[in-house]
């Protein structure tokens, strides 16, 4: 018998069976994990950048407040102006809607996401890991079969 690795063709065979049981139940983990996580992350990235979107319009709508509203200019309201003010008002508006519709949802698994966070990551960082091994394997294995036949060669040479 042949070794690798200081093993041998069978252990190497047990081993690749039981990364593969490993990777199947790693993964079904892995699904349920990410079903539960990933929904969570993009609320957070949709508040993050709902949150830097609604500063940019809050300052746009107060220096267009300032222009149509200001001191000067009390008796002379442009109408477009007046209109973009109102779109753009709306607009701040369905942001505030948002960010206060993200952060309640983030503020009801407060708790919850830093844990999915973290057994996100590392059921990921498994699967990599176990999937690296079951490749070291497979290559262990063939390593192993294309000996054998060169020894099985010497073998004859012997006996001649």
């Amino acid at each position: 018998k042949t070794v690798v690795n200081n093993m041998t063709e069978e252990e190497c065979l047990a081993k690749l069976d039981e990364l593969k049981a490993r990777l199947k139940a790693n993964e079904k983990e892995f699904k349920q994990a990410k079903k539960e996580y990933l929904p969570l992350k993009k609320i957070m990235k949709t508040l993050d950048n709902d949150k830097r979107k609604l500063r940019r319009k809050e300052a746009i709508v107060a220096k267009q407040k300032v222009v149509l509203y200001g001191v000067n200019n009390i008796g002379d309201i442009d109408e477009e102006k007046a209109k973009k003010l109102e779109e753009d008002l709306d607009i701040l508006e369905g942001f505030r809607l948002s960010v206060q519709h993200c952060e309640e949802v983030m503020a009801a698994n407060k708790e919850r996401y830093p844990i999915l966070e973290r057994t996100f990551n590392i059921l990921s960082e498994n699967n990599e890991t176990i999937k690296k091994d079951i490749e070291e394997t497979e290559n262990a294995i063939a390593a192993l079969k294309v000996e054998e036949p060169a020894e099985d060669t010497n073998n004859d040479a012997d006996n001649k």
